[in-house]
């Protein structure tokens, strides 16, 4: 019996592939083997699969390949073109069991990108930010107020959530358990990590414009607006990244 190929995880979800034609495989193959049986396959195959379109393609390109070589041996041993293209096909499993390999795959791959810009954003962060307000003129305030106090409480906890999370969530998608068959990507650690970053993120922002409210003059302007810039480019990517790695969920079935 020959398995299904193992799935790569260098593809992300995008467009729809079309799934390559069985006599696309050279019209030796295609006189001799059922092409309707394969090309149905592929064709479910295609429509379950997460991908872009090259990594799609390359996938069915594959799956055409391993069929079509499944078929030609059967053929030997049946004779019927027919049957042979319905043994390949039984032998490889259903397209949703093939595509769900895959795309699990996907998953894994798509949150552990995830959880490591997580864990990038906030050295930068904080390297960037205590830059520019630092480099401005003497504090603002006689005494800290009460709001500087629950921002930097909020930023303290958003960086240890978002930086525990992510290094969980690195582990269980590069440890000896994502090799596992059936092994779920880290969906929620990679959205405890996205929450903490995009709650530095608010923080800061919340901060900066209190500040420039409040004491205008006390702030190096020239620095901050970078700083702002990279606040939103790093939440506009998170969140991106976010609604793409969402369609891993698993569906969870209707209640009659």
């Amino acid at each position: 019996m020959r398995p299904a190929p193992a799935p790569g995880d260098g593809y992300e979800p995008e467009a729809d592939a079309a799934p390559p034609a069985a006599h696309a495989a050279g019209p030796d193959a295609a006189s001799a083997l059922p092409e309707a049986v394969i090309d149905d396959y592929l064709r479910r195959l295609a429509a379950e699969l997460i991908g872009t379109r090259t990594r799609r393609r390359a996938i069915l390109d594959e799956a055409l390949d391993g069929l079509l070589a499944a078929a030609e041996a059967h053929l030997d041993d049946c004779g019927d073109p027919e049957e042979a293209g319905r043994r390949a096909v039984a032998e490889w499993g259903s397209p949703a069991t093939v595509a769900e390999a895959h795309n699990a795959a996907t998953g894994r791959r798509r949150a552990r990108r995830q959880v490591l810009t997580a864990l990038a954003a906030l050295p930068a962060l904080a390297a960037v930010w205590s830059t520019a307000m630092l480099a401005g003129p003497t504090g603002p305030w006689e005494r800290r107020p009460l709001l500087l106090d629950a921002g930097l409480a909020l930023l303290a906890f958003g960086t240890v959530l978002a930086a525990a999370s992510a290094l969980s969530g690195l582990r269980a998608a590069t440890g000896p358990r994502a090799a596992l068959p059936g092994a779920a990507p880290p969906l929620r650690e990679a959205a405890t990590a996205t929450f903490g970053v995009l709650l530095v993120l608010a923080t800061l922002l919340m901060l900066v414009v209190n500040r420039g409210v409040t004491a205008p003059a006390s702030l190096a302007w020239p620095l901050i607006a970078p700083a702002a810039v990279l606040n939103l480019a790093f939440g506009a990517h998170l969140a991106g990244t976010w609604r793409r790695l969402r369609a891993h969920r698993p569906v969870r079935p209707r209640r009659p």
